[in-house]
């Protein structure tokens, strides 16, 4: 049933369209919005130094020494982009990419996007298994409207509903599916606020990318 549930949370999240005004994803408390040279002025006055040579910043986040790029769509920063300066060995990298799961996950301002988000098994070989591995999550960049919150809990509880329609649901699969739709009801209204990261494979070991995403500015391929 996890199984089934999760893909109907997938279908469900792609399909109920988000509502209200948009609230940008910050970075650094710096709106991830307005025109590339906003955004280097703005992370300038945050002590990130600009080298137009190599059209991207190198500063320190989270204790370690970075270089921050951005992405421009339509003329708006859509994306922040961090990479690691450090290489990391296998063993070294699991630990990173764990540690900032727990990160994500303690941090009140942030939820996770994926059902089935797990930490890496420190058994795990990552150079054998042939994976991508990534963490997804929400920003909370507002309060929840708690008026669209149960109208998109109404909208999904009927999709549920037909999906589950051939089964005699028992009493806490019920429940189950109640807590569900809560909480998919609340990502709805942080869909465009993505923030995620993956391990990054390169010739002299591995190293972690962290991407904050405002997808308000990203191109939907309307003008196609």
């Amino acid at each position: 049933m996890r199984k089934r549930l999760f893909i109907l949370f997938v279908a469900v999240v792609m399909a109920v369209s988000v509502m209200g005004q948009e609230y940008p994803t910050m970075f650094l408390g710096i709106p991830i919005d307005g025109s590339k040279q906003e955004m280097i002025h703005n992370l300038q006055s945050k002590g990130f130094v600009y080298s137009s040579q190599l059209d991207c910043f190198s500063g320190i986040i989270n204790g370690e020494q970075v270089l921050v790029a951005l992405r421009i769509d339509n003329g708006k920063v859509c994306q922040v982009i961090i990479g690691n300066l450090q290489t990391y060995s296998e063993k070294q990298v699991k630990e990173k990419f764990n540690n900032l799961m727990k990160q994500f996950n303690d941090d009140p301002n942030y939820i996770s996007a994926r059902l089935d988000q797990t930490f890496i098994d420190k058994k795990e070989r990552i150079s054998k298994t042939g994976k991508d591995y990534a963490a997804y999550y929400m920003q909370i960049t507002h309060e929840l409207d708690t008026t669209i919150w149960m109208k998109d809990m109404d909208k999904i509880a009927k999709e549920v509903a037909e999906q589950f329609a051939d089964r005699d649901l028992s009493e806490r699969e019920q429940d189950v599916l109640g807590v569900y739709i809560e909480q998919m009801a609340i990502r709805q209204q942080y869909l465009n606020n993505i923030v995620w990261f993956k391990i990054l494979k390169n010739k002299k070991g591995y190293s972690i990318a962290i991407y904050y995403d405002n997808l308000y500015n990203k191109s939907s391929g309307s003008d196609l």
